[in-house]
């Protein structure tokens, strides 16, 4: 019995050639809620660029930052986790030295250090605005997005950080572990549920490991291969209904 489901946005719920989610997904969500079943969107955005971005979703529970940040409904916190020791100061430093541009998380959101190409390229490619280009604050961080590739020298060198890779040159780097697989866990934990009775949907690197985890992983089409590869099964691209489909196939609607 499937007692959660878990979704990314950014090309799962919503459409990074629209920018929109399409009304299938937003009735498959309430349909599932109606159901009993509870839902969470699982998330490398901070909650500051949905509300900037205007997307309002109805669902149980928000897992943000990778897993690094998680909220019900209501705004209660039952898990966060922000970037200690050596591998915060490394990514510091990064920032502070103004050669690969670093977007550095906090409570406020993000902050670039400076913009170029592939930020421009990174970001329209999820259909979002450039962050702005202001200066940092003390922390305490959640995460960094690192626009350059992950086997950059700089970035490759960072130490006590797991790097998931989103854009050829684009990163999040955030404490070592599990990625949103630590807040799927934290939010069944919360329900009393084990990863066997849960569903996951993503398309992305920073998804497989909660696509490999739970009871049923399903990717979105045109999935990244890794992203694929972990699921148990791929359903259609989210403007083809994807979200609808895979939830019927899994007998939820």
């Amino acid at each position: 019995m499937i007692r959660a489901v878990f979704f990314d946005i950014d090309g799962t719920l919503r459409s990074t050639a629209t920018g929109e989610v399409p009304p299938s997904a937003r009735d498959a969500l309430a349909a599932l809620r109606r159901r009993g079943v509870a839902v969470a969107v699982a998330t490398g955005r901070h909650p500051a660029e949905l509300e900037e971005m205007g997307l309002s979703l109805d669902v149980d529970a928000f897992i943000y930052l990778n897993g690094q940040l998680c909220v019900t409904a209501d705004g209660t916190v039952f898990h966060r986790r922000t970037l200690e020791g050596a591998a915060r100061d490394a990514l510091v430093a990064l920032f502070d030295a103004g050669e690969v541009p670093v977007a550095l998380v906090d409570d406020r959101g993000l902050s670039l250090n400076f913009s170029d190409a592939r930020v421009e390229a990174a970001q329209a490619s999820v259909a979002s605005p450039v962050p702005p280009v202001r200066p940092r604050g003390e922390g305490p961080f959640y995460m960094a997005a690192v626009f350059e590739r992950a086997d950059h020298p700089d970035v490759a060198a960072l130490p006590g950080v797991a790097l998931s890779s989103w854009q050829a040159d684009a990163v999040d780097a955030m404490a070592e572990g599990p990625g949103k697989l630590e807040g799927v866990r934290a939010y069944l934990d919360l329900l009393g549920a084990d990863p066997s009775e849960a569903a996951a949907f993503g398309d992305a690197d920073n998804d497989v490991s909660m696509l490999s985890s739970v009871g049923w992983g399903v990717a979105m089409g045109g999935a990244a291969p890794e992203a694929a590869a972990a699921a148990r099964f791929v359903t259609d691209a989210v403007e083809d209904d994807g979200v609808l489909h895979g939830l019927e196939r899994l007998g939820l609607l």
